[in-house]
């Protein structure tokens, strides 16, 4: 992790380094409830300009969270 982009009542988001890729991405940490697993699922589904990129998804019951794609600004 190499900084807080952001928080809010649906989780915080960090910017990170992709070790294996060498590559930049964002992390969101999740609340650790049942929709968390629900955001994750709808989020890799999509496809669209205007929305990240999903690349991971861990459901660790104390911290899950997304990774996907960084997008400055």
């Amino acid at each position: 992790l190499t900084r807080q982009l952001g928080a809010g009542g649906g989780g915080t988001v960090w910017a990170a380094q992709h070790h294996l890729l060498n590559t930049q991405v964002a992390i969101k940490f999740l609340p650790p409830t049942a929709e968390s697993v629900a955001e994750a699922r709808a989020l890799a589904r999509l496809s669209h300009p205007h929305v990240v990129t999903v690349l991971d998804y861990t459901d660790d019951p104390k911290l899950p969270y997304l990774v996907m794609e960084y997008v400055p600004g």
